[in-house]
């Protein structure tokens, strides 16, 4: 099998139950990320959750894109600079997003960490920057690839800014599935939660692409200024060998 073969990829929920806001935490609504807590004494939040066994079917360029933009919203930076993706977490992991406070020029850096359950090791799996000026959206003209959903999975797509199997799917049609996501730029989701997506996409060399997804009435769902790609690195395996970072 191939990484977009079609299959259920969505997580299923951490299992984690209770109240978080009796711990003082607050509540986040996501398949993979639980609870956040603002840092006191500044502008830092931190978000926190679950990876389960299943994510041994996401990519990790996907997954920490939806995590990053997901923890954005939650801090008011609607807008990914840039996120660069370091190595992908292992799984089962505990997962922390550091947002950090505004520069004072409106840009909050972002860092995805996940904790590997074999060595109790906390590994930094990307950083990046977010920012709440997004820029306007203009509606693509052109040829499109549609992909969609399945519908089972419909239901499930309302809990992520952007599902990462539908991204995935997307970008499948651009990239040659030995390669990997290492850096994403510029990027925003202008209506979350979508099923079917119209992907228009210009190449800027053999291994970086601007892609627009819109829906089926032509109207922005994400942009993204820049994906890039390269070969998989040795570093950036894991110790499961079940689970590597591929396109």
């Amino acid at each position: 099998t191939y990484p977009f073969q079609h299959q259920r990829y969505w997580l299923t929920p951490s299992g984690v139950s209770g109240d978080v806001t009796t711990a003082g935490l607050q509540a986040v609504t996501h398949p993979v990320l639980g609870a956040l807590v603002p840092v006191a004494g500044g502008d830092e939040l931190l978000i926190t959750g679950r990876l389960p066994e299943s994510g041994r079917e996401w990519s990790a360029g996907a997954l920490l894109l939806e995590l990053a933009i997901r923890a954005g919203d939650e801090a008011g930076a609607t807008h990914l600079r840039r996120l660069t993706v370091h190595q992908a977490p292992s799984c089962p992991a505990d997962i922390q997003v550091h947002i950090g406070a505004d520069d004072g020029t409106g840009v909050r850096p972002v860092r995805i960490f996940s904790r590997d359950e074999t060595t109790g090791t906390w590994i930094e799996n990307a950083t990046g920057t977010l920012t709440a000026d997004a820029p306007v959206a203009v509606p693509p003209g052109g040829d499109f690839i549609e992909v969609a959903l399945p519908a089972e999975q419909h239901d499930e797509a309302g809990r992520f800014a952007l599902h990462p199997a539908l991204l995935e799917s997307a970008l499948h049609e651009l990239i040659d599935t030995d390669l990997e996501v290492t850096d994403w730029r510029d990027v925003t989701v202008y209506a979350a939660g979508a099923t079917v997506l119209h992907v228009h996409a210009t190449a800027r060399d053999d291994r970086t692409w601007r892609v627009d997804l819109t829906d089926a009435a032509g109207l922005p769902v994400v942009t993204i200024g820049e994906v890039s790609v390269a070969p998989p690195r040795e570093a950036a395996q894991v110790h499961d060998p079940l689970y590597a970072v591929r396109w």
